[in-house]
């Protein structure tokens, strides 16, 4: 139906002619009621599911377009907001209790998903109503016919009803951290329908809320049940549980805010009851656990409470070695010291992942351990293990991997004057005796000039110099005296 305006000529006199403006023509009185009972049997057919009847889609769609070329736009409107309502009051019904969490829940989506379904169909059938009034932009209230919907469903559903489908998606959830059969398709199917409702941060809220009540009495229970070594592995497990949950069902966004909940309640409020157990690990060399407990910590920002922890336990370890012996040159000290700061070093290496800070707290710990009680303690034995070393290791490579680890002990030695008076002794011993290799020893020396200067070594370096001349001088010295008595033999 459209206007169809009738041009009309009169002729008023021979020859001229009047032409009469275009007349509108007028619409019959129940011609609006008579549409929309039309369009209301079809909008009920859509939400019932059943086919139109007695009419074709495209009549309809005339109807519509007819409705608001003559300025009933508006009453489309209200009557399509009532229709609307009436449907979404009786699909939802009044809240029932969550005697059946996933019977009610799997009603509440089919609801959703029918009535998204129905919203799409009748927007295909008010299409210009959709294209024209309401996407109108000097109305402000104006927004296309699928959200207007959605507004509808949203004002209805706001309230208990809402409050029961959190409750019962939290309870899901729940049953799924206990270990029980996940319902993922139907908690995401709900968490897209919040999230197209403009309630997925309510949600959020009370599942954050309800995570980490859930995890302050979990963590408090395991702490009491398990070994740290099964607590931390246990803290990594439902931190990627959680992960996963984000991944499969929740939006993403949840995914910050949700790992800061867990570990604020699994590893945070614990730091130092956790930390209580991180001696043990180190003196067990259970790097593992090591590495689980940095990696947890790190994330909560506590890794001042592990350096300061392990250097604590640096320096009772250190402690401990330097009483391997009682007397007053214990003879396994420094291979004591040498196998403790390998498995030190492995630690900062793997648990640590090398970190520096970690390495520079090593360093000061352990130093400040071995000369706790006095500084010169571990000249005499360094230089006589040294000594060992270099009497009995006829590989000159197999000295040099040796000796990376004594640099390492002999760079806490304080007393240097005092280890520089016993290594002389031992080495003149060495030269005069010939008991080493004199390239070990040129080695040694080298790798004491790097680490203190050449001035430390140039007296022991005038050692090596004064035997080899002495030798040299012994050759000649041999050698002159069998050709004078060759020549007096032949003389």
């Amino acid at each position: 139906v459209g206007s169809i305006a009738k041009m009309s000529s009169v002729v008023d006199a021979p020859g001229k002619i009047s032409i009469l403006p275009f007349q509108s023509p007028q619409l019959p009185l129940d011609f609006r009621d008579q549409s929309w009972q039309r369009l209301q049997a079809a909008v009920s057919s859509i939400f019932a599911k059943v086919p139109l009847r007695c009419t074709s889609k495209e009549e309809l769609c005339n109807l519509v377009e007819a409705l608001c070329l003559n300025g009933l736009a508006p009453f489309i409107a209200e009557r399509l907001e009532v229709e609307c309502e009436a449907h979404i009051v009786s699909a939802l019904g009044s809240p029932s209790p969550l005697t059946e969490n996933v019977g009610v829940l799997a009603h509440l989506n089919f609801v959703w998903q029918d009535y998204c379904r129905a919203m799409v169909d009748i927007s295909g059938l008010f299409l210009y109503f959709d294209r024209t009034y309401v996407l109108d932009q000097t109305n402000p209230s104006s927004a296309p016919l699928f959200d207007r919907g959605v507004r509808l469903f949203r004002n209805r559903f706001e309230g208990p009803q809402f409050d029961t489908a959190v409750l019962g998606m939290l309870h899901l959830i729940d049953d799924e951290r206990r270990g029980k059969d996940s319902q993922e398709a139907l908690l995401c199917s709900l968490v897209s329908m919040l999230t197209k409702l403009g309630l997925y941060g309510l949600f959020e809220k009370a599942f954050l809320e309800r995570t980490s009540l859930i995890y302050r009495i979990e963590s408090s229970r395991l702490l009491d049940a398990l070994l740290l070594s099964d607590y931390l592995a246990a803290c990594e497990r439902r931190l990627v549980e959680e992960q996963d949950r984000c991944e499969r069902y929740l939006c993403r966004s949840t995914s910050g805010a949700l790992s800061a909940v867990v570990q604020d309640e699994l590893v945070r409020r614990h730091i130092a009851q956790i930390l209580s157990g991180f001696g043990g690990c180190v003196s067990a060399h259970r790097v593992d656990d090591l590495t689980r407990l940095y990696r947890l910590l790190l994330r909560v920002g506590a890794e001042q409470d592990v350096r300061k922890t392990w250097g604590q336990a640096v320096k009772r370890l250190g402690a401990a070695a330097l009483r391997v012996e009682g007397t007053e040159e214990p003879r396994n000290v420094i291979p004591g010291l040498l196998e403790l700061r390998s498995r030190l070093h492995e630690i900062i290496a793997l648990a640590f992942q090398g970190s520096k800070n970690f390495a520079m707290t090593f360093q000061e710990s352990f130093g400040e351990s071995l000369n706790a009680e006095h500084q010169n303690f571990l000249a005499k034995p360094l230089a006589r293990h040294i000594d060992e070393v270099l009497r009995n290791e006829a590989d000159v490579r197999g000295v040099a991997k040796h000796m990376e680890g004594v640099i390492g002990i002999f760079r806490f030695v304080t007393g240097k004057d005092s280890f520089e008076g016993y290594y002389k002794e031992d080495l003149a011993k060495r030269l005069v005796q010939r008991l080493s290799s004199q390239e070990a020893e040129v080695l040694m020396l080298n790798k004491f000039k790097d680490e203190c200067g050449a001035s430390f070594t140039s007296k022991l370096e005038g050692m090596i110099r004064d035997v080899n001349t002495s030798a040299e001088l012994q050759n000649k010295f041999s050698c002159e005296f069998e050709v004078k008595a060759t020549m007096e033999k032949s003389g």
